[in-house]
């Protein structure tokens, strides 16, 4: 669709600007973050929290940052799994159990001065309990029937009925309490009562917090928190290795543990978690609704086999949907043992005495292929033939989990306390048991502990006898440390490790030298802009480069390019499976929580109209505001720019420079052992692509200790000095290099072989004069298309690069974007990308107007 002030001609001035504004980015100077204190911690984290709002998202890793550091609740579960007061010093409850008395602590201040009382205690649970909330939660605090607030300290909630779990369902960091002043930009701007509050966050790379002198509580020994953000296995075991990290609370990379292990200046341990593996049946078929048939399946499973080859020992077998630190958990991992004859034999009772055949959906998670691949093969042991099918984990929630199409899959519950999932109308494994329903209703009304404990592990048998699913293993934290790091604990089941108790073992620290870049200051302002687009346009009708009509004409084909491009990329991202708003919001969000988040980012509106928008914000040059970081997308990638431009232009200058000298040295010369070796680099220079030169050069650096982190430096110029620097740029540069000595080699060779070089030749010219006097200058042109082309080639595969080398650019934001369904983030880096190929392309022309006047 063409708007309707698009038919117009555009002028000069805007198109100028759009052009130019590439040549801006290079003018950048870089400034970069002084060194680290003593009393600072590394963290790094696989995930970018896509914000902070503990309150609002069902992302673990939000809680990773900000449960404990920057919010706090009411009541909190200690390390052994016990309810403890927190912002509440202590609470009555009446007899009935419907009524809950807080007492609150006085003195308590939130990060930005205002007092905590009753008042903005009661404001933090209605938010979080409104129909039109966002919060994970929201379902299950619906059980409040009314909030008060007697006293400036004291809190009283009415519940509608008697609930036993209430105070773990306050203990959860969707219930942390928050300030009426700022609750609506906690995503991007948390304040809460937590011991830390928010310095900086440079999305992307790095989030820090530092430590309130203000803290109503015991001070931290660490005053400084850095999160970065690591998914790639290799990158994270070079980021522990180099010394960058302090603390990796999930390690990415099991094969790894046990050479680090053996290396003194780390700590290997594994904490549980609330993650239970399982295998899930659909029993909205028929087909499952056979318990013999779960049951064969069951026992067919080898669950150790499976901790061996997903977590090399690390994990933990479970025998139900319960994990084993909980206090009332009940080992039942007996109860359906590894047996393959008994298998076969509960198989044909079931009624397939010849065997089946069934299907295994997986999401893309490493745990779930390796654990399906195994699962596949022991269940083909017994006469199942299982056919994979490998799903996007945005397919898999839009095919599984809420369509429910599916026989079998494999996936990772992590919310804490959801065995009451197997009691949910329409949940997506369509289990239903009455003795499990009646069990789990007078278990809310029960307030006995010992009776609790009763009533929970009777769940558990029920689940374990009936084969409800199959329990695979109890997926761990795998957690490395410094050594000298210490007074870490997980704070089951809240997700989140207690950082406010912290502390280095000895004075020195042992701190890492290395330095990590900041954000980009750009120092150019928007005059700027105007000045290059009037330096171009002059220096054009100077040289006589075209004519007007010419200049309008190209203008007017690069924006018609580009207004398809956009519309080509909205609608193959439009089409795709799965719902963002499910993807944010997580598995146990309710309905009603996904429906706020969908009203909120428009995505209830129909296609067209969202397409409008967001060309709109386009044309304006902010692209709209990303659904998973609720900011500017403009603002994400000027972030991302900042290193992946300097990345990507200094590697095209080394390729098309080096992919120059080495295709004239080829064509030069002929008949030489240097041209053969030259040849044998650019074949092996095609052979390798731009991501595995990268681990090539990962791997080299560390084993020889090449330095592999930049330095402090003040400008562009300074970076540039950097080794480390040019790891990433050699890996960019190198097949595109190849690849233009290759072409442009090849058409010097054809040039040669023309009648007017062989008349030159006559007159008394030598083969190289000949070359470089005229074959050259007719060579030059056709290696400009290809230049044009290896520029946004670059872009694309500094995606993977940036990842590999720990760069927080472009490549590394548009996998993250992918990664939380951000459509609006992925379609403005597709449309920059778009936009890169189709500037190149038109310099490209200039330059070539330039070279060959003919063609003017």
């Amino acid at each position: 669709m063409m708007l309707p002030d698009e038919k117009r001609m555009p002028p000069i001035r805007p198109i100028a600007d759009h052009i130019t504004a590439f040549f801006v980015f290079c003018w950048a100077i870089f400034s970069f973050a002084p060194a680290m204190a003593k009393d600072t911690l590394n963290i790094a984290l696989q995930m970018e929290p896509p914000s902070l709002d503990t309150t609002s998202g069902a992302a673990t890793v939000i809680d990773d940052v900000s449960y404990g550091t920057l919010f706090e609740g009411l009541v909190r579960l200690s390390a052994n799994g016990q309810i403890e007061g927190w912002l509440a010093q202590n609470w009555t409850v009446s007899p009935d159990g419907k009524v809950y008395l807080f007492n609150l602590r006085k003195k308590v201040t939130f990060s930005d001065g205002r007092p905590f009382n009753a008042t903005t205690a009661a404001y933090s649970l209605n938010r979080a309990r409104d129909i039109h909330s966002g919060n994970v939660q929201q379902e299950a605090l619906s059980v409040i029937d009314k909030i008060e607030a007697p006293s400036p300290f004291q809190l009283r909630i009415t519940l509608k009925k008697a609930n036993s779990f209430f105070l773990t369902l306050l203990s959860l960091p969707d219930c942390a309490m928050v300030s009426p002043f700022s609750a609506k930009n906690l995503a991007i701007s948390p304040v809460g009562t937590g011991a830390f509050r928010l310095q900086k966050w440079q999305h992307g790379k790095e989030i820090q917090l530092v430590a309130r002198s203000d803290y109503w509580g015991k001070k931290p020994a660490i005053k400084t928190l850095n999160f970065f953000f690591i998914s790639d296995a290799l990158a994270a075991y070079a980021a522990l290795k180099t010394g960058r990290i302090d603390f990796f609370p999930d390690f990415p990379a099991a094969e790894n543990l046990q050479e680090l292990a053996h290396d003194p200046r780390f700590k290997v341990r594994s904490f549980p978690s609330e993650g239970e593996v399982i295998l899930a049946f659909n029993q909205n078929w028929p087909i499952f609704r056979n318990p013999l048939l779960r049951q064969a399946i069951s026992i067919a499973i080898n669950r150790p086999a499976l901790v061996d080859a997903v977590l090399y020992g690390y994990g933990r077998v479970i025998g139900s949907h319960f994990p084993p630190q909980n206090p009332d958990y009940l080992d039942l991992t007996a109860v359906h043992p590894y047996d393959p004859k008994k298998a076969q034999s509960l198989l044909k009772q079931a009624g397939y005495p010849d065997g089946l055949t069934l299907t295994l959906d997986l999401p893309p998670s490493r745990y779930a292929t390796i654990s399906g691949q195994l699962v596949a093969d022991q269940l083909e042991k017994i006469g199942i033939h299982v056919t994979i099918h490998s799903l996007e984990w945005t397919t898999w929630l839009d095919r599984v989990y809420k369509k429910h199409d599916f026989q079998m899959t494999i996936v990772n519950h992590a919310e804490p306390f959801d065995y009451r999932i197997y009691d949910r109308e329409g949940y997506y494994f369509g289990y239903h048991n009455a003795e499990f329903h009646h069990i789990l209703t007078q278990l809310d009304q029960e307030r006995d502990a010992f009776q609790r404990h009763q009533q929970l592990q009777s769940l558990q048998k029920i689940l374990t006898f009936d084969a409800a699913n199959v329990f695979l293993f109890q997926y761990p934290h795998l957690v490395i440390s410094k050594a000298e790091l210490g007074g870490l604990w997980r704070g089951s089941p809240t997700q989140a490790f207690d950082l406010t108790t912290a502390y280095f073992t000895d004075n020195q620290g042992n701190r890492n030298s290395d330095l990590i870049p900041s954000s980009v200051s750009w120092h150019l302002g928007w005059w700027l802009w105007a000045a290059l687009s009037l330096i171009l346009l002059m220096a054009a009708f100077r040289y006589r480069l075209f004519s007007f009509s010419g200049f309008l004409k190209k203008s007017g084909q690069f924006l018609l390019a580009l207004w398809i491009a956009s519309l080509v990329i909205f609608i193959a991202l439009s089409v795709l499976p799965g719902d963002p708003a499910e993807y944010m919001m997580g598995l146990q969000a309710s309905p009603r929580a996904l429906a706020a988040l969908q009203t909120e980012f428009g995505l209830d509106k129909p296609a067209y109209i969202r397409y409008l928008h967001w060309l709109t914000h386009s044309l304006h040059g902010d692209f709209g505001s990303s659904f998973s970081y609720h900011l500017p997308v403009s603002d994400l990638i000027a972030e991302s720019l900042n290193i992946s431009l300097p990345l990507v232009l200094t590697a095209f200058i080394l390729a098309a420079v080096t992919g120059f000298l080495f295709g004239l040295a080829i064509a030069f010369f002929r008949f030489r052992p240097l041209r053969i070796f030259l040849l044998t680099l650019t074949r092996l220079g095609l052979s390798l692509p731009a991501f595995w030169i990268a681990v090539l050069l990962l791997y080299a650096g560390l084993h020889y200790h090449w330095p592999l982190t930049l330095e402090n430096t003040t400008s562009f110029l300074g970076l540039l000095t950097q080794p480390a620097f040019y790891w990433p740029v050699i890996a960019l540069a190198l097949p595109q290099a190849t690849w233009l000595a290759r072409a442009f080699s090849q058409q010097l060779q054809g040039i040669e072989q023309q009648d007017f070089i062989m008349a030159a030749r006559a007159r008394g010219l030598s083969r190289s004069q000949a070359l470089l006097r005229h074959a050259l200058r007719h060579a030059l042109p056709a290696l400009l298309p290809l230049l044009a082309l290896s520029l946004p080639a670059m872009l694309t595969g500094s995606v993977i690069v940036e990842n590999i080398f720990y760069l927080s650019g472009l490549g590394r934001l548009l996998l993250q974007a992918i990664a939380a369904r951000d459509l609006i983030l992925i379609q403005a880096i597709a449309l920059l990308v778009a936009m890169v190929t189709l500037f190149a392309r038109f310099i490209s022309d200039l330059l070539h107007l330039a070279i060959d006047p003919r063609l003017k």
